[in-house]
């Protein structure tokens, strides 16, 4: 089995800096992709228990953590590859905690 992590497809890996479509409380947001398990660098927030999250940083402020199937390596969620784009963004950093107060979901 391979420990690339995919889209909700099962097919099309996920990749630091992919802008991804996203419901949070049945409202699309849209924002990108800034943590991926196994790529990043560990952080102890987004890889615990057993479990590991990707991380994705809404455009209009906010976090979302959305959980990898730990069996099938895919986002259990449907998030939505809108573009790729390994640019321009600020990756989450190591000892960062991306949810704080006013963040959307967290694990």
């Amino acid at each position: 089995m391979s420990s690339v992590i995919t889209y909700s497809d099962r097919v099309t890996p996920v990749q630091l800096g992919d802008h991804v479509e996203t419901r949070v409380w049945w409202r699309k947001r849209r924002g990108r992709v800034v943590y991926v398990p196994g790529i990043s660098p560990l952080n102890s927030q987004m890889e615990r228990d057993g479990l590991k999250w990707v991380g994705i940083r809404l455009s209009e402020g906010g976090f979302v953590s959305t959980v990898v199937d730990p069996d099938g390596y895919f986002l259990r969620k449907n998030e939505k590859l809108l573009e790729r784009d390994p640019k321009g963004f600020a990756e989450l950093k190591p000892d960062e905690d991306p949810h704080g107060p006013d963040d959307f979901l967290s694990p």
